[in-house]
């Protein structure tokens, strides 16, 4: 079982995949990438609490947006959670706390987790994060509509990142303002519990 948060950078394309002791990093990247630390707890290791990203959004109530979302709200990070549909971002939330209250019972989240709570506006959603991560249903035309209207509310400096398994990257990313900004981040399901995501740019 794992939390991510551990760092956040921007590096060149290549194939990154540091290990060691307790810290796992993966990323796989084409041209520009942002490579995010994971951790993995070991038997001696404490749980781990982010300290560089304090706000992020999962834009998302299906399969992968509660699992992504307990796994920043067990890091320490504050998480926002919109769907189309304002119930399902409820049930999603409460989903993801409960996986989160889990988590932290077993010592594997940060001992002052974050926040996990459903938004019904994306504009709401979305306002004040690092980062947001898109986990809709892998459709590239309802991705690239869902990452436009998110890029309009949010800053240029914001992360946008979508948890696509097979889509072209640059195929969801072809309207966007800021394409530089973008990346792939592949969760594996359930995302609380597997130490895994890849990273594409």
């Amino acid at each position: 079982s794992w939390v991510v948060g551990r760092r956040i950078r921007w590096m060149d394309g290549g194939l990154l995949s540091v290990a060691g002791g307790s810290d796992v990093m993966i990323a796989v990247g084409l041209r520009r990438l942002l490579s995010i630390g994971y951790y993995m707890r070991s038997v001696a290791g404490p749980p781990f609490q982010s300290s560089e990203i304090s706000r992020a959004a999962v834009v998302g109530a299906g399969t992968m947006g509660p699992g992504i979302a307990a796994t920043l709200g067990a890091a320490g990070i504050d998480t926002t959670l919109w769907a189309r549909r304002p119930r399902a971002a409820a049930e999603a939330a409460e989903d993801a706390l409960g996986r989160i209250r889990i988590l932290r019972e077993s010592g594997l989240a940060a001992s002052a987790p974050g926040d996990v709570t459903a938004v019904d506006d994306l504009a709401g959603a979305v306002g004040g994060v690092e980062i947001v991560i898109e986990a809709i249903s892998e459709d590239v035309a309802a991705k690239r509509a869902v990452l436009g209207a998110v890029e309009e509310v949010v800053d240029a400096d914001v992360v946008l990142a979508s948890t696509t398994s097979g889509l072209d990257p640059d195929e969801i990313a072809r309207d966007l303002a800021h394409p530089n900004r973008f990346l792939v981040a592949h969760f594996w399901n359930p995302a609380h519990l597997i130490p895994l995501v890849e990273v594409l740019g």
